[in-house]
């Protein structure tokens, strides 16, 4: 089975009048741009993509890198973070079909300057290459209500 990964994770926090921008994304202790085979280098360390890869090679699982950026909560992300990171995502999706499946790694509140739903422009983008037949799939940092 082959599944292809990648994803853009940022929470953002609409009052930060700084926006969240490429550099921010590639500063070291603040945000990380894995490219490749980066991404299968994660494995073990305590983050979503060390569970990720540590379980596909267990599942046997082709897991099929392409491009992944995460970076601390803040602003509004650029529009230039969002394109450069979807661009290079969507390009190695493109050179790894056909695919089984498709996982994306995303924190699900992620806004852009110009759309408060990154995260669906993203998935919308990825099922435009894949079509409707392709699993996508993506863990998402949801609130947890408070039981009563």
């Amino acid at each position: 089975m082959r599944i292809v990964t990648g994803g853009i994770a940022q929470e953002t926090n609409t009052f930060q009048w700084h926006s969240t921008t490429l550099a921010d994304f590639n500063r070291p202790g603040f945000g990380l741009v894995a490219r490749g085979h980066q991404i299968l280098d994660l494995k073990g360390t305590g983050t979503v993509y060390g569970g990720v890869v540590t379980r596909a090679k267990e599942l046997g699982v082709d897991l099929v890198p392409t491009t992944y950026g995460g970076v601390m909560p803040g602003g509004r992300v650029t529009r230039e973070a969002t394109t450069t990171l979807r661009d290079e995502l969507l390009a190695g999706l493109h050179a790894a079909l056909p695919v089984d499946g498709v996982l994306l790694v995303l924190h699900g509140a992620m806004a852009l300057e110009d759309h408060d739903d990154a995260e669906g422009l993203l998935l919308a983008a990825v099922r435009d290459v894949v079509g409707p037949t392709v699993p996508v799939v993506a863990p998402l940092d949801l609130p947890i209500s408070p039981t009563r």
